[in-house]
């Protein structure tokens, strides 16, 4: 059975500190990191494996979700919508922005 790492929990406060120690754990050590705030999880600090893992997860969730929109009759997209674009304003699909 495989276990997956524990999360070292860290304030925001703190995390401001010790952000390039933080940075090696994560890189060197494979650590995760939980940041809190006020006490309640705020980000996480992940290496990139990690978030490549992630990543490919979210593919492999589009593709699945993808392939069982194309077996529904009701969620064909016509030629016109295709063309426009219109078809992807659908808030579900669309990725989250960077907000910074």
């Amino acid at each position: 059975m495989i276990t997956e790492p524990e999360a070292t929990e860290i304030s925001v406060s703190s995390a401001r500190r010790k952000f390039s120690k933080i940075i090696d754990a994560v890189r060197v050590a494979g650590e995760r990191i939980l940041v809190t705030q006020h006490g309640r999880p705020a980000a996480a600090v992940i290496g990139v494996e990690d978030l490549e893992l992630l990543q490919r997860l979210e593919d492999c969730m589009d593709v699945a979700e993808a392939r069982r929109r194309m077996k529904e009759p009701a969620d064909k997209v016509s030629l016109e919508d295709l063309r426009s674009g219109s078809y992807l304003e659908d808030k579900s699909t669309q990725r989250r922005q960077k907000v910074w």
